[in-house]
């Protein structure tokens, strides 16, 4: 999402339309979160914030709700793979 919690413009196939797909019921089935529980060493998840191909901001609220001590969830300011720095008209 940009500054002030304007999402940039919708792409297809764009982050809102997945997390669209899967609020409908549309996804695997897999539920990682037990594998994910059960993770005993300290566990770094960098996401990006401007990311238009992953719901970082659904990732983030999940694993932050798992309350697992030995995760950490940082949200940087770039896009998918978290080597270019995205910037959409709204942030400047």
């Amino acid at each position: 999402m940009a500054p002030g919690g304007v999402h940039p413009p919708c792409l297809e196939g764009c982050c809102c339309c997945v997390v669209q797909r899967l609020e409908g019921g549309d996804h695997s089935g897999y539920d990682p979160s037990p594998a994910l529980a059960a993770l005993q060493v300290p566990t770094l998840w960098l996401l990006g914030s401007n990311d238009r191909t992953v719901p970082t901001h659904v990732c983030a609220e999940i694993l932050d709700g798992m309350k697992e001590p030995n995760f950490t969830v940082r949200m940087l300011p770039t896009g998918h793979g978290l080597l270019l720095a995205v910037r959409f008209p709204a942030d400047e």
